[in-house]
Parts: structure tokens; sequence; C-alpha cells
């Protein structure tokens, strides 16, 4: 199954968090994530109305092992910022009110 970057960097993000997972509240992130859903790359755990936990799969993790083997072991390495972090770092204007985990994450 061929994934988009934006799916890819879903699978290395929740690969990271490990078997807790990551909490998702943006329309958007989770429609993103609904290709993953349907492939069975990860599991959707709803917790309120606007939340959801996504969980990465051995199925998913397999798909970024084989990626990673085809693009030469590349690899990318995947920090999590807490909002406390970011509170710290910036203006509490530069920080959304309801920013959801995964828009808080960079890849470098």
């Amino acid at each position: 199954m061929d994934l988009t970057r934006d799916e890819i960097w879903f699978l290395k993000a929740l690969r990271a968090a490990g078997e807790r997972g990551r909490i998702v509240s943006a329309p958007a992130s989770r429609n993103g994530l609904a290709h993953l859903v349907e492939a069975h790359y990860v599991t959707e755990h709803p917790q309120s109305e606007r939340k959801t936990l996504y969980i990465i799969t051995d199925r998913g993790r397999r798909a970024l092992a084989v990626r990673h083997k085809d693009e030469g072991g590349a690899t990318a390495h995947v920090r999590f910022w807490s909002e406390r972090t970011l509170r710290e770092a910036r203006p509490m204007s530069a920080i959304p009110p309801k920013a959801d985990m995964l828009s808080m994450v960079t890849v470098s």
C-alpha cells in the first residue's frame, strides 16, 4: 500500500508515542488518520465527542520498517513537546488554545 508523506509522518509520530498512543482533537488530523485506520496500521479509540486516541499497530510498525529498509536506513527523529514546555518557550499568544498533540510534534 502506498502511503502519503503525511501518513508516514503520522505513523512515525505514533510509533514514537509507544503503547499509550496519542490523543488527537483536530478534525483535520483525524481525517488524515482515517486511511491508516482503514488499512489497520492504526487503531482508534474515541475518548469523547472531540478527542480520539490513536495507537500504531504491529502492521503499522512493519510498514515503517519496510519503508525504512527501502530508503536505505534513513530515520526521522520525532520529538513531542508538552503544552507546558511550549508555553515556557513561547509567549501565550503564540500557542493556540486547543492545540492537538500531533500538531505539537517536530520532526528533525
